[in-house]
Formats: C-alpha cells, structure tokens, sequence
C-alpha cells in the first residue's frame, strides 16, 4: 500500500518539495551538528538530500550562526546541540504544552495561594532565625552581665528571653502550620498536571532538568508550529534575559 501511495504521489509531482529550498532525510542528529556526513542527493528531487552535515547547510543556505532559526521538538538532539555548537537560533515545539497551560489557567487560583503562603512561610522562617538569635545574645549578655547588674535589670532580661521565647514558638507554630498548607497545595497542584510527575517544568520550587535546559538553550518554545501563523517573519525573537541575584534591580 505505501508503495502504491508513493508511486501515485511521485506521479502527481508533489507540491512538498516546492515549498522548501533544502529538505534533508536521515541527518542522523545529533551528529548532523558536529560530524561531516556527506550530503548525498536524491535523484528524483533536487532540493531534497539524505545525510549531510552542519557546515553544508550552513553553505547551502548562504546562512550561518544567529541568521539560522533552528526549529526542533527534542531538547538534546535539536535545541542543545544546535545552540551550543553552531550558535543557531532555536524555537523549541512542546506539544504538551497547550495542556499544561490550560492546568495553569484551571488552577491559577491554587497556585496564586501556594505562592502568597510559601512567601509568607519563608518570611516567618526568616522570623525564627532571627529570634533565635536575640534569645543566645540574651542568654549570653545574662551570663556576662549578672555579677554586675541590679536585680531589677536581670529581672527585665529574663522578661526580654520570656518574650522572646514566646514569639519564638508562636512563630514556629505558624511556619508549621504553612509548611503543611504548601505540601498541600503543591500536592493538589501537580497532581492536577500528572499524578507521577507532575508537571513538565517544575519539581516543586525548582525547575526540573527539561525546564532548567529550555530556558538556557531555547530562545522560544511554543505548543505547535502553527502559532507562528501570526508572527511576522522578520521579528526577532529573543529569550528573556537572565539575570544573578544581585543583578536584579
């Protein structure tokens, strides 16, 4: 049958080969980015070759570095490799994306309260470092100071350390507390995307390794190569810049 099909296709002078100015099968990627395969053509179409390598198409196509656009649907063989050894623009196409931002639309909700508690979490963390740190400075002035203080003094530190001590454990009762509403919220949320993993790009407060290499090594990403209808073909696109801590401003 797809003898047949191949046949009638042939006869028919496929407009396909009309709409690309190189088409390359059985480029053995990832090697096609570094190794140099001969580029053998294809006798029944001239714009259309099996192997080949990067350097040749880079001549082929008159075209080198960032003037490529490098679309590709696999982060290593494609997305990586073409970026880190040639420099190519790269668009990266994630089918799985559509669904995962309709479970970012469906949960938004969650996910803004999963965001409002850690902060607060951390923040009370924060807090408890903090008094835990009064508390030894307290302790230590008492120790030192005692022999040489009045009583009413001692009497006002250990007011202090009392204070202290109880702030201290309203404090870590409240961080537990939100600690739990996180582990919960977060359970809730990722079982939403998949009950094994979760979703795609994060573990938690951490992207995951597929995450981490889509926003070093793509310089755009998107569902389906269809919503590139819209775009005009001369714009630049770029990845957000990324930026160290203390370069944030």
């Amino acid at each position: 049958m797809l003898g047949h099909l191949l046949n009638d296709v042939d006869a028919a002078r496929p407009l396909w080969t009309d709409y690309f100015h190189t088409i390359v099968v059985s480029s053995r990627k990832p090697g096609f980015f570094a190794e140099g395969h001969e580029a053998v053509p294809m006798p029944e179409h001239a714009n259309v070759f099996t192997g080949g390598n990067a350097d040749w198409l880079e001549a082929r196509l008159e075209a080198n570095g960032e003037q490529v656009l490098y679309i590709g649907d696999h982060i290593y063989g494609d997305i990586l490799k073409s970026k880190k050894s040639l420099s190519w623009h790269t668009l990266m196409l994630i089918p799985e994306l559509e669904a995962e931002l309709e479970q970012l639309e469906l949960h938004a909700d969650d996910i803004r309260e999963l965001l409002k508690v850690e902060t607060q979490r951390r923040r009370g963390q924060r807090r408890v470092n903090i008094l835990s740190d009064q508390i030894a400075r307290n302790h230590e002035h008492r120790r030192v100071l005692a022999p040489r203080i009045s009583p009413e003094a001692l009497h006002a530190m250990d007011r202090e350390a009392a204070s202290l001590n109880a702030e201290l454990v309203e404090t870590r009762r409240r961080t537990e507390v939100q600690r739990e509403k996180v582990h919960e919220l977060n359970h809730h949320v990722e079982n939403s995307f998949n009950s094994v993993w979760g979703t795609l790009f994060r573990e938690g407060d951490d992207q995951t390794r597929l995450g981490d290499q889509i926003q070093q090594y793509a310089g755009a990403y998107t569902g389906k190569i269809s919503n590139l209808y819209m775009v005009d073909p001369n714009t630049t696109v770029y990845a957000p810049a990324l930026a160290l801590p203390h370069e944030r401003v």
